[in-house]
């Protein structure tokens, strides 16, 4: 069980840093294949957030994820509330649309302005132009 949010953020917008985190992580991002994405995390107990890749073309899919099953340090669950909420209140929400069927986006702001101007085609966790 846990708790996530997926998003679209523009690399250049959402730059992780390292001293943000210190608390967090583990000694270094590890790469996690089945996603195709770099995570920063702190294991079983902690916060997994994946930058998302983009190509030029298409945008993937990342997520921030906390695993809520036992044993959760009280701390960590606390300070990881506060970022999965501040993530919520910076995201954007937009909508999208995947085989004929809209879904609710989060994007950052920089990335909700290219998704307005450009429009691109929702398709496997892929906003592509």
């Amino acid at each position: 069980m846990g708790r996530q949010i997926n998003y679209f953020v523009l690399p250049i917008e959402f730059p992780i840093r390292r001293k943000d985190l210190s608390r967090m992580q583990s000694e270094e991002p590890w790469w996690w294949d089945a996603r195709k994405s770099w995570v920063v995390s702190a294991g079983a107990f902690g916060l997994e957030m994946g930058g998302c890749f983009f190509d030029g073309k298409a945008l993937t899919e990342a997520r921030i994820y906390f695993n809520t099953l036992p044993p959760v340090d009280r701390e960590v669950e606390s300070w990881t509330r506060r970022v999965m909420s501040a993530a919520r209140k910076w995201l954007r929400r937009r909508i999208a649309d995947e085989k004929g069927h809209p879904l609710k986006i989060y994007c950052g702001p920089q990335t909700a302005a290219w998704f307005d101007e450009s429009h691109p085609m929702l398709h496997a966790g892929k906003l592509i132009l």
